[in-house]
């Protein structure tokens, strides 16, 4: 029976309790705003905005949203301002709303001292800062912030960092990229050709085989490539700091066994019965339009044409003796000498 009663105590007490407490509450919460809006008529508007949040903490009235926005317009934080004022838009009740009547000019005109921010850093982790302000770390969504002209910074432990001036323009939207060098700014520089085994030497160093790389200094470098049977081929390569440049090199000219012109036919005849044709090369290299036969046939003294009585045999009829047809050709790029 006791408990019972007991029971009953307390829940009276909290039912009367409650209401009390809550009012106490909204009574802590209009006196905070009362301080606030003496504050802004003193022109104290970081100290108006605590008293703003703090009395909104104790009572979630919409008025305090609408107040906290102007503190923050204000204090020229339009992003912020412009978030409240919004909030106050969607959650004040019509008779609330009534005693704004400009609102949607006001928020018009907040946003076009504002700029949609988007900042691409090709590294991730860099810290990214408007002014005094960090903005977060990247890869950054696209943020909100104040228009006009400010100095964005972008820093990387192990890089340098990029200070860089942009002008931002009010109720649109930007966009800035980054690409961070690092503080060591040595190259790499990744050489190669279709010539296997062939070697490489980058201003004047040791050769080396291909595939290889080099950590280089950035600026112009002259690289050689040199391959077995082929003419040395240079280039010159021009590395950023801090690049990866990979480059195929190709050899000099043919290998001297491939050059069309290189074989030179030379032609002896041996006058007599029996005579034949000994022809030979020589390993003579010689301009390619020297002593070049047009296809079609040649004369020659004392040969017979293939198919009669064999070569060097004069003809029976006596005509043309010592004379007959030989085929050559069809062979342009041939030297034909004798």
């Amino acid at each position: 029976m006791f408990l019972r009663l007991f029971a009953i105590v307390v829940a009276l007490v909290a039912l009367f309790a409650t209401p009390r407490a809550a009012f106490a509450q909204a009574e802590e919460a209009a006196k905070l705003k009362a301080e606030g809006d003496a504050l802004m008529g003193d022109i104290q508007y970081q100290a108006a905005l605590e008293k703003y949040e703090k009395a909104y903490k104790l009572n979630a009235d919409p008025a305090l949203l609408y107040n906290q926005g102007r503190a923050l317009e204000a204090l020229s934080r339009y992003p912020e301002a412009l978030e409240m004022l919004r909030a106050f838009d969607a959650k004040a009740p019509p008779e609330l709303h009534a005693r704004v009547p400009n609102l949607g000019k006001l928020l018009a005109d907040i946003e076009g001292r504002t700029t949609l921010l988007t900042v691409v850093v090709a590294q991730k982790g860099a810290t990214i800062k408007i002014g005094n302000t960090v903005l977060g770390t990247s890869p950054l969504p696209e943020t909100r912030v104040n228009a006009g002209t400010v100095k964005l910074e972008v820093s990387l432990e192990g890089f340098d960092s990029i200070t860089r001036e942009v002008v931002l323009p009010g109720a649109q939207k930007k966009a800035e990229r980054f690409d961070l060098v690092p503080k060591d700014k040595t190259a790499i520089l990744m050489l190669d050709s279709p010539v296997k085994g062939a070697t490489v030497r980058v201003d004047d160093g040791a050769p080396t085989q291909v595939p290889t790389e080099s950590r280089l200094a950035p600026g112009k470098h002259v690289v050689v490539l040199q391959a077995a049977g082929y003419d040395d081929n240079t280039i010159e390569v021009v590395l950023a700091p801090a690049e990866r440049k990979k480059v195929v090199i190709e050899p000099g000219e043919s290998p001297v066994y491939e050059r069309w012109w290189f074989w030179t036919i030379w032609g002896g005849l041996v006058a007599g019965a029996g005579a034949s044709v000994v022809a030979y090369a020589v390993l003579t290299e010689g301009p390619p339009d020297e002593g070049t036969i047009p296809p079609g046939q040649l004369t020659v003294n004392g040969l017979r044409p293939h198919g009669t009585a064999g070569y060097g045999a004069p003809r029976e009829d006596g005509a043309g003796r010592g004379r007959a047809p030989i085929t050559v050709g069809p062979i342009p790029i041939v030297t034909i000498r004798f």
